[in-house]
């Protein structure tokens, strides 16, 4: 059985395997019958199914022929391989058998063999079985991991299941982009990973490499050459895209933080140098698109801690236009940054009806499993609700991305908020230890928001954006488990 893209679903009959051993494991043998068949698998045994009288010959070549067997398990240990490898008794019987089945047909898949023993740090594999991928149950520390591999095999459910198969990226299309060098950073950060817990040397090569392809990607304007903002806008897709593969390998680090992811994108900023206003403003919506990902990367993954360490931060940037300015103190609002020429000038041309062309380029660059329409909303309209919190003119967000909540399944994280647990996770976004500290800051963050009237006017468009919980109800917050 297969998903309408062409995925394994498994299977609901009962698979059907057959158990090849020596006598000196029959004990084992007997043991992984009697586990199998407690997990659905129709097995046939000679311990079973071999009875006074029977050809045991004719019994194992009509198990090979008989289509009713799917599998056939061959259990290796130093005695199955000698006696195979000797063609002796009723193992080389069966390994006279076997063999012309594994080496006439390449793709066989029928015979699985099943280490049992090792001799001299090797798997016991008999001569016609080396070639072939095994399942090991030698090893005691692995056994219940292989066994489920064993057990998923048969039943059709591989535990890495093909994705679904996506549409060609739209990025492609745009042949001025080359990512190859961040394709290796993000190589680099998986051998990072593997060799040392202090991947940092890789993050600051990936901001110089960064920042270099933008630079090299627009540069500076000549006389009477022609730009287009959309399509530089889109070119910009693809170094977002690996830029959020970076910062999914750091996530897996034991040195990963938030502090460092905006270290990251301070880095990248502060890399930019651009003598035009209108380019700039590439610039700018790529910084907007990369925190906004960020947070819904943080969010998605629920690493809570890094998120309010990105947030409650200075941030050092100097100006993009220009290359001789020094750095000032902002906060996150700052990469809430309005596209003024792409409103005005590229909006009527392409869509008038759009509320905004800067919010409906961004919904469209979805990318792997946490960058979706849905949790780019919310991280908008999370990052303009923490915003209020901090409260001060330095902190604003607006949420272009609002309108997109129907479209996209209104779902904001304070939906969350009347189960107890999910209010634990987040505590440490609002620095809080106590429920009672962690709702009495909930509260200041909803009044705030309810008494600007100014975002909420400028909202009417799509309905407004509640406060938390909707109405301010905090009696609900916590009731649940």
């Amino acid at each position: 059985m297969a998903d309408t893209d062409g995925t394994p679903m498994g299977r609901t009959t009962h698979p059907k395997a057959f158990i090849s051993y020596s006598w000196a494991s029959k004990a084992r043998a007997v043991e992984l019958a009697d586990r199998l068949i407690r997990n659905g698998v129709q097995i046939v045994i000679d311990a079973y199914d071999l009875h006074e009288g029977m050809d045991k010959y004719a019994f194992m070549q009509r198990i090979v022929d008989d289509d009713s067997i799917e599998k056939v398990l061959v259990l290796c240990d130093k005695s199955y391989r000698d006696k195979a490898n000797g063609f002796k008794g009723g193992v080389g019987d069966e390994a006279m058998i076997i063999s012309p089945e594994i080496y006439s047909k390449v793709d066989q898949e029928k015979f699985i063999p099943v280490v049992l023993e090792y001799d001299d740090g090797k798997p016991c594999l008999p001569t016609f079985a080396k070639s072939r991928i095994y399942i090991d149950l030698a090893v005691p520390d692995k056994e219940a991991e292989e066994f489920e591999r064993l057990l998923r095999n048969l039943w059709g459910l591989p535990d890495r299941r093909r994705p679904a198969l996506g549409n060609r990226p739209s990025w492609l299309d745009i042949p001025s982009v080359n990512t190859s060098v961040l394709h290796e950073q993000v190589r680099a950060f998986d051998t990072a990973i593997r060799a040392t817990p202090d991947p940092d040397s890789v993050l600051r090569k990936s901001a110089f490499e960064i920042a270099k392809i933008l630079n090299e990607m627009l540069p500076r304007t000549e006389e009477n050459e022609t730009f287009n903002l959309v399509d530089a806008i889109k070119n910009t897709e693809a170094i977002r895209n690996s830029y959020v593969d970076i910062v999914e390998r750091f996530m897996q680090t034991e040195v990963f933080s938030g502090e460092k992811i905006a270290a990251l994108i301070e880095d990248i900023y502060n890399g930019i140098v651009c003598h035009d206003f209108t380019r700039s403003e590439c610039y700018h919506f790529f910084f907007w698109d990369i925190f906004i990902s960020t947070t819904a990367l943080f969010i998605c993954y629920e690493k809570f801690e890094a998120l309010h360490a990105l947030l409650n931060r200075t941030y050092f940037l100097r100006n993009i236009i220009g290359s001789n300015n020094d750095p000032t103190a902002y906060t996150f609002s700052r990469f809430r940054h309005y596209m003024e020429v792409l409103e005005r000038e590229y909006k009527p041309k392409i869509n008038e009806r759009l509320v905004s062309l800067a919010a409906d380029m961004l919904i469209k660059r979805e990318y792997g499993t946490c960058i979706t329409k849905r949790n780019l909303v919310t991280a908008d309209t999370t990052l303009a609700h923490l915003a209020k919190l901090y409260g001060g003119a330095d902190f604003t967000w607006y949420p272009a991305l609002a309108p997109y909540s129907n479209y996209a399944g209104y779902s904001l994280m304070w939906e969350k908020l009347p189960s107890r647990s999910f209010c634990k996770k987040i505590y440490p976004l609002f620095r809080v230890k106590t429920f009672d500290d962690f709702k009495a800051t909930i509260k200041t963050m909803s009044d705030a928001w309810d008494v600007d009237k100014g975002i909420q006017q400028s909202c009417i468009w799509f309905g407004g954006i509640h406060p938390v919980l909707g109405h301010g109800d905090f009696e609900k917050i916590g009731t649940l488990p």
